[in-house]
C-alpha cells in the first residue's frame, strides 16, 4: 500500500501563499518528504509507493511550485485533507 502524507488545511493555505517557485530541497523540507527522492506523477514517472522522487536523467525539474506539487500528488491520493 502506497504511503500516504496527511496535510491540513492550514499547512495547504501556508502553501498556497507562499505562492512563489521553489526548489525541490525547500519543497521537501517544508513538507517533510525526503529530499532529492521526491517523485512526481508524470506520464512517464512511475510513484514509488515509499517515496517520491524525481528521475534526474528524465525529468529533472529545478524549480517547481508548491500548488503544482501538491495538485499532482491530491490526484494521485498520494496526499490527503
Amino acid at each position: 500500500m502506497a504511503l500516504v502524507k496527511q496535510i491540513t488545511k492550514t499547512e495547504l493555505q501556508q502553501l498556497e501563499d507562499k505562492s512563489e517557485i521553489i526548489s525541490i530541497d525547500e519543497m521537501c523540507r517544508e513538507t517533510g518528504f525526503i529530499s532529492g527522492v521526491f517523485k512526481i506523477a508524470f506520464k512517464k514517472a512511475e510513484i514509488n509507493p515509499a517515496y517520491f522522487c524525481i528521475d534526474t536523467q528524465t525529468y529533472y525539474y529545478n524549480r517547481i511550485s508548491y500548488m503544482y506539487i501538491l495538485k499532482r500528488l491530491l490526484q494521485q491520493r498520494k496526499v490527503t485533507m
